[in-house]
């Protein structure tokens, strides 16, 4: 099975309307990484009235998002649809909003958090993953007529393997 992650964080950021939207993606692989990203983010960025997340994981099937205050449904989901709709998992993304005195309605504020996170992504490295699994290879013989066993371990989910093998 493969899926698609990005290989490191990263991020970009935009202003609308005097607001400025700061989206920031992380890989993560569990729950504990995720919330660790969130918090991250939210120290740094302490004078910031909103700080949204949304997150996929392959982990448990999971996925949580928060609107951090903005009016529901505007801010969180929208995160996570962009998202799934370009196939990432094992990703977050936080985006942090400056607000900038102007009112963006509910549509402004679907189309901003969705932006930012599209530009985030823009700016990624999407890494492609298979889960690896263990390989017997039969190779050569000996004299003795006899045919040595060469094992190749990769144990599944044990690490991250680019589609070539190579442990990343």
């Amino acid at each position: 099975m493969e899926y698609r992650t990005i290989a490191a964080p990263v991020s970009a950021s935009f202003v609308e309307k005097k607001s400025e939207f700061i989206a920031q993606l992380f890989p993560v692989r569990t729950q504990e990484d995720a919330v660790e990203a969130i918090e991250n983010v939210r120290k740094q960025h302490r004078r910031a009235r909103h700080n949204v997340y949304a997150y996929l994981l392959r982990e448990g099937n999971a996925s949580r998002y928060s609107d951090d205050g903005e009016p529901q449904g505007t801010a969180g989901m929208p995160i996570l649809d962009v998202l799934q709709k370009n196939g990432l998992t094992d990703i977050c993304c936080v985006v942090t909003r400056y607000f900038g005195g102007v009112l963006l309605g509910a549509n402004g504020l679907v189309r901003a958090y969705s932006h930012s996170t599209a530009l985030a992504i823009e700016n990624a490295q999407v890494a492609h993953f298979g889960l690896g699994s263990l390989i017997h290879l039969l190779s050569g013989f000996h004299s003795d007529g006899l045919c040595p066993v060469r094992e190749n371990r990769v144990p599944p989910a044990a690490g991250r393997y680019s589609p070539a093998g190579h442990d990343l």
